[in-house]
């Protein structure tokens, strides 16, 4: 994936408007298996653009449905672990964003209490995939 190692790729997509096409994609999506590989794979390229701060408080700016549209990927996929974790990585780099903040202040209970279960999902989602990728290992 381009986004994970080139932070060039990354300002770039984060400036030309892909994250609203990369969400407006999302909304498309269904449960298959293709697309929740789709899906895991759309959610990283946004958590990669996001791990750089300029870039995550861009998106924030540009997209405030980045929101709506993350939370309902968690609704939707609670069942697929991948695809929580890489949404809830999303929102915690949000959430930590000078925009993010700002909406948070607006909001405050209600985002102090989400950030603290992103953190605690993301937690517990990352040990049940290594344990998962343990497991299979061990029986290869």
């Amino acid at each position: 994936m381009v986004t994970r190692l080139s932070p060039t790729s990354c300002h770039r997509l984060a400036t030309h408007s892909a994250v609203l096409t990369l969400l407006n994609l999302i909304k498309t999506l269904n449960r298959s298996k293709p697309h929740v590989e789709l899906l895991r794979l759309t959610l990283s390229s946004i958590g990669n653009m996001c791990s750089y701060p300029e870039l995550a408080n861009h998106v924030v700016k540009t997209v405030m449905i980045v929101w709506e549209g993350l939370i309902e990927v968690l609704e939707r996929y609670t069942g697929e672990e991948e695809i929580v974790y890489g949404a809830s990585r999303v929102l915690s780099y949000l959430v930590k964003t000078e925009e993010g903040v700002k909406v948070s202040e607006r909001n405050s209970f209600f985002f102090l209490f989400f950030f603290l279960m992103l953190l605690i999902l993301k937690s517990i989602i990352f040990l049940i995939v290594k344990k998962k990728k343990r497991n299979e290992k061990s029986f290869n």
